[in-house]
């Protein structure tokens, strides 16, 4: 009963109601946003957007759904090789349509794994020979091993990251006491409450459209050289506990600060300050780039975060960017917690005496009592 006092007495504020409705319409927009700007041209060469475009979009790629094997690769070469010797110039969007849309992404991958120190160079696709599309996986590795001996800073980063090629090959198939304990229970259960609320929109909406097929591709087939071996369900996953990280993480410190400070208004600040104004701070401070790599503002950026191969190192151990953040963080707000109790329970208690001492003294007659006597 206390804690569904405390969530109505949460939601009864005008402005929260406002906030929350403000919430779940922003994951109505962007994730109609997101359905919207899926673009596909038809066999005709005409281009569509919406909702149907990304289901025919989808459709389209899974023409290669199935294991992506050096013949299959070799195949993609081949017909992009032919289009290209065919058009001088700019290939048609009915040559688009009908063939290079359904194996883009294959196309991309192939050229960023050529590429892995170089600017996006798509000619490496036109010059690469039969039997170098036949063992672009063996080129694969032994670019993991290159990038593993220059980004590993001690020889036990350079093991760490280049143990990760076994795991890239793959397939590419698309009484106070109790109140207190209540107000802090409701804080995070509204937290978790209202950031669930907004994904599940966006996963409806989103994946209701776009369907699912392509959960099981590995995300190397956009980023070659990540050092997470995971699929894009695996990934979707990732950046959805991120966040929630994020939002205990806001919760916990908005909720301490407005106990320590009795501020609302200042304790809201906080989370803007942490994953908003932070990247901006660590851009101009890029002397201290390893500290900031550290900061609670990566975990709603995970996305720049699987691209690049940060490690760190404790004695022996070799750990990475985003696990690190993970544990750091949920261990953090959970070790904020106790001091968040301890807060709103001083809090209450101060109330409480102030109310104690206000009654006496008017039972006393010595309420409207001068505070200077002459």
């Amino acid at each position: 009963m206390i804690l569904k006092y405390e969530l109505k007495k949460m939601f009864s504020k005008k402005i929260n109601r406002i906030l929350l409705i403000a919430a779940l319409l922003a994951a109505v927009a962007l994730s109609v946003f997101a359905v919207g700007s899926a673009r596909y041209v038809d066999e005709n060469g005409e281009a569509h957007t919406g909702f149907m475009a990304a289901r025919r979009l989808s459709a389209d790629r899974n023409r290669w759904a199935g294991e992506l094997t050096g013949d299959k690769i070799a195949q993609v070469v081949g017909s992009r090789q032919e289009i290209n010797s065919k058009y001088s110039y700019q290939v048609p969007n009915e040559e688009y349509g009908k063939t290079i849309q359904s194996y883009s992404d294959i196309e991309n991958f192939v050229i960023g794994v050529l590429t892995p120190d170089t600017d996006w160079d798509e000619s490496v696709l036109y010059r690469l020979e039969d039997g170098q599309a036949r063992e672009l996986y063996s080129i694969y590795e032994g670019n993991l091993q290159e990038m593993a001996q220059e980004y590993g800073a001690t020889p036990e980063q350079q093991h760490f990251l280049g143990s990760r090629s076994d795991a890239a090959f793959f397939s590419a198939k698309y009484g106070r006491t109790k109140a207190t304990k209540n107000k802090v229970l409701a804080g995070m259960l509204a937290a978790t409450v209202v950031y669930f609320a907004g994904m599940g929109i966006m996963l409806v909406l989103s994946l209701g459209v776009m369907g699912l097929s392509g959960f099981s591709t590995p995300y190397q087939i956009d980023q070659p050289y990540s050092i997470y071996a995971m699929t894009y369900g695996q990934y979707f996953l990732l950046t959805v506990l991120c966040g929630y990280i994020a939002s205990l993480l806001a919760a916990s410190v908005t909720m301490l600060i407005a106990a320590r400070m009795r501020s609302a208004s200042v304790a809201v600040c906080v989370p803007f300050l942490l994953f908003c104004v932070m990247p901006f701070i660590g851009r101009a401070l890029s002397a201290f780039l390893t500290f900031f790599k550290l900061t609670p503002d990566m975990l709603v950026n995970v996305i720049e975060c699987a691209k690049s191969p940060n490690v760190f190192q404790i004695g022996d151990l070799v750990f990475r960017q985003i696990p690190c953040i993970m544990l750091l963080y949920f261990i953090v707000s959970l070790l904020l917690l106790p001091f968040v109790y301890r807060g709103y329970y001083c809090y209450g208690l101060g109330k409480r005496l102030r109310s104690v001492s206000v009654r006496t003294a008017h039972r006393n007659g010595s309420f409207f009592m001068p505070l200077t006597r002459f």
